[in-house]
């Protein structure tokens, strides 16, 4: 005669017999990979050590397999899950110093956003790197004309900072991408497109303007007047350039065009 137990199998070995299907493995991050892959073994319930072992193994390449062959040919008789697990995250995890060689070295801003390009930093730096010396390395990678805007506003803090250059290059971008898709017809007609894009390039002036002067306003107010008056040939330098037109902020004195209001000098003879 067949008891309960008999016709209901243990709970573990219904969870062993759940469905799931893990994403490839992360080469580049395995250890945020191994966050979503026990993510999934929890939400399904799965927590037999074999069956997670053997899901593990089906969601790596050959190249992978290959790299924890060892491992995989010979496991322990417990534990193989989290075994394997170590290997995988050591082996493919860069050292430090491969880190911070490419913090300092391979990264760029390239078609990344601003405050992309700092999480990227951020992850490689780890607990290692002081943020005043991130802060420095990250300005660094910034164009030109945003780099003097940051310059100018030490006290905000990086995060903050990030979301203002982002904004800003967004603006400035579209400025540009307007003023050269502007091809005149007639000269009735050029005359109206110049017309409008000097406007819009005057309006990306000022929110350009206006966003350094919110951004600002987020960050402390500073004690000493020591200190507003080390901070203000920088701050007079970002204002001067955040009141000059487009061309001029990009190009500087190599700009060919000039929009008014603009408040650029051009250099004498003395001054070169």
């Amino acid at each position: 005669m067949r008891t309960q137990d008999d016709n209901h199998p243990p709970v573990e070995a219904s969870i062993a017999a759940v469905s799931i299907k893990l994403p490839p493995f992360w080469k580049n991050d395995p250890e945020l990979w191994f966050i979503q892959v026990d993510a999934q073994f929890s939400t399904r319930g799965i927590r037999q050590d074999n069956t997670k072992y053997y899901h593990l193994i089906t969601a790596l390449d050959v190249d992978t397999l290959q790299q924890v062959s060892d491992v995989v040919r010979t496991p322990p008789e417990h534990d193989k899950y989290s075994n394997l697990k170590t290997h995988l995250i050591t082996r493919f995890t860069e050292s430090k110093e491969r880190q911070l060689h490419r913090l300092l070295t391979d990264l760029e801003l390239g078609d990344k956003k601003p405050s992309q390009l700092l999480r990227e930093m951020r992850t490689l730096a780890g607990e290692t790197v002081p943020d005043d010396l991130l802060r420095s390395l990250w300005i660094k990678r910034m164009p030109a004309n945003v780099r003097c805007i940051l310059s100018a506003s030490p006290s905000l803090d990086l995060t903050v900072l990030a979301d203002l250059a982002d904004r800003i290059l967004e603006t400035s971008s579209a400025s540009y991408v307007m003023a050269m898709g502007a091809t005149p017809e007639t000269p009735s007609v050029n005359s109206v497109h110049t017309d409008t894009i000097n406007d819009r390039l005057l309006s990306v002036e000022k929110q350009i303007a206006d966003l350094v002067k919110s951004f600002k306003k987020l960050g402390p107010k500073g004690h000493p007047s020591a200190r507003r008056r080390s901070r203000s040939g920088s701050r007079s330098k970002a204002l001067a350039i955040a009141n000059q037109c487009y061309y001029h902020q990009t190009f500087g004195a190599a700009a060919k065009k000039c929009t008014q209001p603009c408040s650029f000098k051009q250099p004498t003879d003395s001054e070169n």
